[in-house]
Formats: C-alpha cells, sequence, structure tokens
C-alpha cells in the first residue's frame, strides 16, 4: 500500500521517480567544456621581453561592476572532439585558425553530481 491511500505505505517509489527526474533535468542543463589557453603572436620589437604571452579576453557579466577577464573558453557540443571545440571557439572569439596544439588534461568539475568535464588545452603559435 502506498502513502497516496492512506494506508501508511512508503512512498520510495515516487521518491526514486521524483529523483531520477531531477538528475536527468540537471544532466542535460550541464555540458562538458573548454577552455583554451592562446599564445599571443611574438612581437618584432627586440626591446619588448622574451617572456610568453597568452591572449585573455574581457568581458562583461551581468552579476558583476566590473569587467572580468578569462581566456577562450565554451560549451564543447554533443558527440564532438575537444580539439574541434577548441579550434571552432577561437575561431569564433577571436577570428583566427589555430593548428598546434597541447592538451593540457581533462577535469572533472561537477563532482558531487558525478558529471561534466573541462578539457584543456594550449594552442602556441
Amino acid at each position: 500500500m502506498s502513502e497516496e491511500d492512506g494506508s501508511g505505505g512508503s512512498s520510495s517509489k515516487r521518491r526514486g521517480r521524483v529523483r531520477r527526474r531531477l538528475v536527468g533535468m540537471l544532466k542535460k542543463d550541464y555540458h562538458d567544456r573548454i577552455n583554451v589557453l592562446v599564445e599571443a603572436p611574438q612581437s618584432n620589437n627586440p626591446e619588448d621581453d622574451e617572456e610568453q604571452k597568452f591572449i585573455i579576453l574581457e568581458q562583461t557579466k551581468y552579476s558583476l561592476d566590473t569587467p572580468s577577464y578569462a581566456i577562450i573558453g565554451g560549451i564543447i557540443e554533443p558527440k564532438e572532439e575537444a580539439t574541434l571545440a577548441a579550434k571552432r571557439e577561437v575561431n569564433e572569439e577571436l577570428n583566427i585558425s589555430c593548428n598546434n596544439w597541447i592538451s593540457l588534461g581533462k577535469y572533472r568539475t561537477d563532482v558531487n553530481r558525478g558529471m561534466g568535464y573541462v578539457s584543456m588545452v594550449m594552442h602556441v603559435m
């Protein structure tokens, strides 16, 4: 007998259905991501230091009063390889093509829900 018919039985089946529905909604809303560290072009000016430099973007976020800064990144589309997502994001955000990639690894970003990864790659000139 179930709780719904007034007999005081367990409602664990109902809780299980609700839990599965919630987990399904969370998974649909969570995508693997890509972050790309893009090396800045070398300067031809001999007075510039030789330190390796990378491109970052200045961005405006609705919850911040001041600009913030980030490396290139975005969502990996379903069935898309991380390197292809990196190429796409760099092209979309910087309008440049990149061919030299170094993988920096793949890391879990949402361990509490057991899903979500970020793949890190670096483009070198």
